[in-house]
């Protein structure tokens, strides 16, 4: 399977508001990642697809930056 944020496996949220899925498409944008942002008001808000994104990101900088401090000692 495709990494989820690639053009093969986009990130798919749905959010309320024309701002919020502004603030989506730019963040994804910014990562460099697919995404197709669904503008549904009558529905409730899901963009877990775009936490997991933010997540994996986290994780990594952090892996990264224990390692060095292993190197270091």
């Amino acid at each position: 399977m495709a990494k989820l944020g690639s053009k093969k496996h986009p990130a798919i949220a749905r959010v309320r508001s024309m701002a919020r899925a502004q603030e989506i498409l730019k963040l994804c944008t910014e990562h460099g990642w697919q995404v197709i942002v669904g503008l549904e008001p009558d529905k409730t808000e899901d963009i877990s697809d775009v936490k997991k994104l933010l997540k994996s990101v986290g994780t990594e900088k952090k892996v990264k930056g224990r390692r060095k401090e292993a190197t270091r000692r």
